[in-house]
């Protein structure tokens, strides 16, 4: 992915996540639509899109949301960083399987998120408190990136012609 349409993915992202998200809420949760780039990117070109990616689409989150600065840059280059492993795993390729990934790093990022705020020492008492929050979070980032992630792909298909 060359530098201009990484740019245009990530303004119009952004301004879909601000403008349009915030209204959006299903199941207690917000669709996280940087999050999803991330991981695709990361998926589609690799480790070091995706960590590049991460800290990009982190640090927009960033400077959008309250909290410490940093955590979002932190957590999205790391899972745009494990994201990519995936490619020497599994087949990669198919829609289903890139959706898979984001559900499995959608719960990997709500429990580092989690432990960052309430602490390690909570662990059982988090799973209990927290399962239904962080299964919620992760389906809501899969199912709303269905079109999302087809628009992507088709994207990338059509700037490699």
């Amino acid at each position: 992915m060359k530098a201009y349409q990484f740019i245009l993915v990530l303004l119009v992202s952004l301004i879909f996540q601000i403008a349009v998200l915030p209204n959006l809420v299903v199941l207690d949760a917000h669709y996280e639509i940087l999050f999803a780039v991330t991981i695709f990117i990361s998926i589609k070109y690799g480790w070091y899109s995706g960590t590049v990616s991460g800290l990009w689409c982190g640090l927009l989150n960033d400077i959008c949301t309250t909290g410490p600065f940093g955590f979002f840059v932190f957590l999205y280059s790391l899972s745009g960083f494990f994201a990519a492993s995936f490619r020497k795993i599994i087949f990669t390729q198919h829609i289903a399987t890139k959706l898979l990934i984001l559900f499995i790093m959608s719960i990997a990022a709500s429990l580092v998120s989690i432990f960052f705020f309430k602490g390690f020492g909570w662990i059982v008492e988090i799973w209990s408190v927290y399962k239904l929050n962080i299964l919620s979070i992760a389906a809501v980032n899969t199912l709303f990136s269905i079109p999302v992630y087809l628009f992507l792909d088709k994207l990338s298909y059509e700037l490699q012609e």
